[in-house]
């Protein structure tokens, strides 16, 4: 609605600022070609604001890449995403044309719907915008950067028809081809005959007598696994994941936790289950206490859960953010002075430092551009290992793709489909289940 609007006093030029974020694959879908057919009827021109590669492929002719306020790379959209790549997003291979490594790295970071891929984030840190390094901002975390870099600010130079690059040392095609090509990975399959972690059966959940959101729900999160859990907004996977966490409610059904009941509502559960079962929440805005320090809000639940000193406590805090990919000074700010992507970090952080068993993860990438989420992603992938359970709600099926043993697909409150991810994604049983795959790869190839 919010799009069409901007379109109705006849523009020459629209800006449009992450549009659809939030929305899931479907309604995705049918913004970007409300998008595409306003500007062609209207004779409008665009300029789309993004962190999803997937979008930018589907809906752009033109690209600029931006690196801490500055313009690193713009070319054509086929010089980033040629015909012939591998995989739905243009994984960057051989016939990838991006020169800038921050580009470069962005493409790599990218997950892809078609294809398993590990996460892969670009080391290090962003700087903060107002204490940019001299020289190249990108240098600190470039492996190619060298005493120019660091002294001098590159200015934009041409790399063919249109393709402008600011970097000393643009990165030759042909010569880091092999290493961008990621390795599949392979599914981990648990045991089908395992106990599950944490169990649901017939849940359903009302709000009042006449709203009924949830109906019946069954779901296993099985130790270790890392579960997915998809379907449009309004389907009732925030909801479900809310249940679990024991947020309350009209609340019908068992829940369990290894074997043992477990209490609906999280007052009447004991301060051990509270402290094993963390939810990250979607929206970072509303998640953290604007009055506390970062460090404060990380220490509390330190403090609180594990009797540590002070300096424990700090430790503790300050490793956390490190793992989320924060800067330390961060410690010293409060809420309203971080981005949208850092209040997320931080929420994430804030669970992580509860040690928890099970982490339910509500849609906590999707405000993170593609680098900073490979590097959430890389962490959660390695605390599987060592046996966290993971549940992510999320609308990206190529999120799901890259990290995910198992989805489950929701769709008006049920749950329609369930299985590995492979399975699921590659020959979708459910006709909802293939109208959300079939979106995901349209709005990449649109």
């Amino acid at each position: 609605m919010l799009i069409a609007l901007a379109f109705l006093p006849g523009p020459r030029l629209v800006l449009l600022d992450e549009p659809t974020t939030a929305l899931d694959v479907t309604t995705q879908a049918r913004v970007l070609a409300s998008v595409r057919e306003m500007c062609r009827d209207r004779g409008a021109a665009a300029v789309y604001v993004s962190h999803d590669l997937g979008v930018v492929r589907g809906l752009a002719d033109r690209i600029a890449v931006m690196y801490a306020g500055r313009v690193v790379e713009t070319a054509p959209l086929g010089t980033f995403f040629p015909t012939g790549t591998t995989g739905t997003t243009g994984t960057p291979g051989a016939s990838a044309g991006a020169w800038h490594p921050y580009t470069r790295g962005l493409l790599a970071a990218s997950p892809d719907v078609a294809v398993r891929r590990a996460p892969r984030s670009i080391p290090g840190h962003a700087p903060s915008l107002t204490a940019r390094p001299a020289g190249c901002a990108f240098a600190p975390r470039c492996a190619r950067a060298d005493a120019l870099c660091r002294e001098e600010t590159p200015s934009q130079t041409g790399q063919g028809p249109e393709h402008l690059v600011a970097c000393h040392h643009p990165v030759a095609v042909p010569e880091t081809a092999v290493a961008d090509v990621v390795a599949d990975l392979p599914e981990v399959r648990p045991g089908a005959d395992a106990e599950p972690l944490l169990r649901a059966r017939d849940v359903s959940f009302s709000y009042g007598r006449a709203h009924r959101v949830l109906h019946e729900v069954s779901l296993d999160l099985r130790e270790g696994a890392f579960h997915a859990l998809v379907g449009e907004s309004g389907s009732g996977k925030t909801t479900l994941a809310r249940v679990l966490s024991g947020f309350g409610g009209h609340v019908t059904g068992t829940l369990s936790y290894a074997g043992a009941p477990l209490a609906v509502a999280g007052t009447d559960r004991p301060a051990e289950l509270r402290r094993r079962i963390q939810y990250v929440f979607q929206n970072p805005y509303r998640a953290l206490n604007p009055r506390h320090t970062v460090a404060e809000i990380l220490r509390t639940p330190i403090r609180h859960l594990f009797g540590v000193s002070q300096d424990e406590a700090r430790r503790r805090a300050l490793d956390a953010l490190d793992r989320v990919a924060l800067r330390p000074e961060i410690a010293r700010s409060r809420p309203g002075e971080l981005s949208g992507g850092e209040r997320q970090r931080v929420a994430v952080a804030r669970s992580l430092v509860c040690d928890p068993s099970v982490l339910i993860c509500d849609e906590i990438t999707s405000a993170l551009d593609v680098s900073v989420q490979a590097a959430v992603l890389e962490l959660l992938t390695t605390l599987r290992r060592d046996g966290l359970t993971v549940l992510f709600v999320t609308h990206d099926l190529g999120v799901v793709r890259a990290v995910a043993d198992e989805v489950s697909v929701m769709h008006r409150g049920r749950i329609v489909e369930h299985g590995r991810t492979g399975d699921v994604l590659d020959d979708p049983a459910d006709p909802y289940t293939r109208s959300l795959a079939t979106a995901a790869r349209g709005a990449v190839t649109a």
